[in-house]
Order: structure tokens, then sequence, then C-alpha cells
């Protein structure tokens, strides 16, 4: 038998490599030489958990909608409403 993560391991994983996305993007803006001046300009996605929780535990369920949601966001121990990916540069 193949041992698998925990759901919050999983979701920790997604997380992860959401901003790994995330920080390839920025590298790529840094090769375009693309460098937003204002706070406005920089790159910055907020995502709602019960979007994140439905793609990774719920979908092509009969448990997809808002309750199950719910339960399955406290479930993992989710207290936010949405999660932040957004490009962090140094100040130079």
């Amino acid at each position: 038998m193949t041992y698998s993560h925990s759901e919050q391991q999983i979701l920790k994983g997604c997380l992860a490599l959401m901003q790994h996305l995330v920080d390839d993007f920025a590298e790529y803006l840094d090769f375009l030489d693309v460098h937003p001046e204002t706070e406005e300009e920089q790159f910055c996605l907020s995502i709602p958990y019960s979007v994140i929780v439905q793609r990774l535990f719920l979908w092509n369920t009969k448990h997809s909608g808002g309750t199950s949601t719910g339960m399955k966001c406290r479930n993992l121990g989710i207290k936010d409403h949405s999660i932040e990916f957004r490009i962090e540069r140094e100040e130079e």
C-alpha cells in the first residue's frame, strides 16, 4: 500500500505550489524588465479558500455546495476567508 499525505498536508502543498507559480511569474517579469512602480501595480491575487477546497477535495462529488465546503474548511482548520498570493520584491 502506498502512503499518502493528510488532507491538511495536501492543502499546504497546493498553496506552496501556487506561491511557487507566483514566484516564477515574478522571475518572468524580471526577465521582461517589468518593474511595477506603485503598490497598485504589484501583482496580488486573492483566492477564497472555498474555491481551493472545492477543487481539491469536493470537485465532482455530491458534496460541493456551500454547506459541505464550509464543513470541509472547518475540518481542515481554515479560519480565514481567502489567501493572497503576491510578488514580494526586496527593496534595492
